[in-house]
């Protein structure tokens, strides 16, 4: 029995020291495959040919497809023939003149691997721009305005320029029209007058709605509102159109001579400090310090003002110099005031019609508005120069001034048939006591009807009215407001109210 144990112990040990053995002196050794990181193809997109005009500017893009582990997939970008097609690092190609050039990619990776595609410029043809018509833009009294053929000899205000325009092979980004006039006061030089943005180098407009017809406006008679100083004096001048390309400029191939005789004008408005609505009649009326600032124009060449002369509700004023120049009638508050330009105590509805301006030019010539208005509005002479212009007050809408105190007195309360007052001037229940304008009681100014009567020679009718009495006009007086206000006797008394 015991060499049966001895025996099973010797083999077990001996399978333990093998298996020790094997596991710690063997060394396994694991080889992984190679990385792909080459580069295949390299492709161009649009793949081309790309019809392009001078100018134009078109994006192309690079895909570059190889190994799985392909990790710089950048291109660099050159052109054939940099003297047709540029190209820039985005792969922005810009069209310079006519040919054929490849535009290709190159892989950073690879730099054996390239990609390519074609351009095709077209032969320059330059834009060609030429005035089809030109109209006049004429208004009526009431303001309804037409464009109609224009008498090119005698041009006045607004003209409407239409202008045919091919653009060739040309990227057309705009139109300009163009004035030049000669002679005194002018500068005989190009000068754009109106312009029409059609498109830009990034989003060019096609050539097929390039072509139809372009309508610029302007106003020969334009001026500075300041200084009076216009745009273009009268006489000859020379319109012609001109195309904005990608490429440049290209003039009208025609041109038109016209011949400027916009009138000399005086331009100007009127203001007042205080303004007020005659809640009885529902009409404005203008108070206060007066100002009124006039504006000579002068478009006839080598004429220039040197003074003006203002003349308001019999106050007079002369301003020296030219451009704008400005008066202001003054109103006082005083009767007795000496001012030479003093307005106070006046109530006139018309007081526009009391407005004069006249304008001594350089020669020593008085000049007066053609269209017999002292002062004309800037807006209304630029509609429609060859009427004149109208005035800023007048017609419907008159300058109405108010500057006059209400007249002073006392009212008769005595045979007040507005009141039902007596002869006598018996005050019973039913008279009115009222402190606004409307009461009806006959002032020193009114003396018969039976109307409202303000005295405020029929401005404003703001007046107020306040009831007193007392024992004697000499006396202390008191407010009364109704009947029961007047003391109350045994006898009959006769009070002052």
């Amino acid at each position: 029995m015991p060499s049966v144990v001895r025996s099973t112990f010797v083999l077990g040990a001996f399978a333990f020291a093998a298996a020790t053995a094997t596991a710690c002196g063997d060394k396994v050794t694991v080889t992984q495959p190679p990385k792909d990181s080459s580069v295949s193809l390299v492709v161009v997109s649009p793949p081309g040919p790309i019809a392009m005009k001078i100018g134009d500017k078109v994006t192309f893009t690079a895909t570059v497809t190889g190994g799985p582990d392909l990790t710089n997939r950048a291109v660099t970008w050159k052109s054939s023939a940099t003297a047709i097609a540029t190209v820039d690092n985005n792969g922005v190609v810009t069209a310079v003149s006519g040919g054929t050039a490849s535009i290709i990619a190159t892989s950073v990776q690879n730099t054996g691997v390239s990609g390519a595609a074609v351009v095709t410029v077209g032969a320059s043809v330059p834009a060609t721009i030429t005035i089809a018509s030109v109209n006049q833009t004429t208004c009526s009294f009431f303001g309804n305005c037409s464009s109609v053929p224009a008498n090119i000899a005698a041009i006045m205000g607004q003209i409407d320029v239409t202008l045919n325009v091919d653009p060739g092979t040309q990227t057309l980004t705009g139109v300009d029209l163009i004035l030049n006039c000669s002679g005194t006061g002018n500068s005989g030089t190009d000068t754009v007058v109106a312009s029409q943005n059609i498109g830009s180098d990034k989003a060019p407009i096609a050539a097929e709605a390039a072509s139809a017809p372009v309508q610029l406006s302007f106003n020969t008679a334009n001026f500075n509102a300041t200084s009076g100083a216009v745009a273009f004096k009268n006489g000859n001048c020379v319109l012609k159109g001109r195309a904005r390309t990608a490429a440049g400029t290209q003039s009208g191939s025609n041109t038109e001579t016209l011949t400027l005789v916009n009138p000399d004008v005086i331009v100007g408005t009127m203001a007042s400090t205080k303004q007020a609505l005659n809640p009885t009649t529902g009409l404005n009326w203008h108070g206060g310090d007066v100002t009124v600032t006039a504006t000579p124009v002068f478009f006839t060449p080598g004429r220039s003002a040197a003074s003006m002369v203002f003349t308001f509700e019999g106050a007079t004023a002369t301003a020296t110099g030219a451009g704008t120049q400005s008066v202001t009638f003054l109103d006082t508050n005083n009767p007795a005031s000496t001012s030479p330009l003093n307005i106070d105590g006046i109530t006139d509805g018309f007081a526009d019609e009391e407005l004069g301006v006249t304008t001594v030019d350089n020669s020593g010539n008085n000049f007066f508005n053609p269209s017999g208005f002292p002062i004309v509005t800037a807006a209304s002479f630029l509609a429609n120069p060859a009427a004149g212009g109208t005035p800023p007050f007048g017609g419907t809408n008159p300058f109405r001034l108010d500057t006059q105190r209400p007249a002073s007195g006392t009212f008769a309360l005595a045979s007040n048939a507005d009141q039902g007052t007596s002869v006598n001037g018996y005050v019973g229940a039913a008279f009115r006591f009222a402190a606004d304008s409307a009461a009806g009681y006959r002032g020193p100014d009114q003396i018969a009807g039976n109307r409202t009567r303000n005295l405020d020679h029929n401005g404003v009718d703001n007046v107020g009215v306040v009831f007193q009495q007392g024992t004697t006009n000499t006396g202390t007086w008191t407010a009364v407001t109704n009947t029961a206000n007047l003391a109350e006797t045994a006898t009959a008394s006769t009070f002052t109210l």
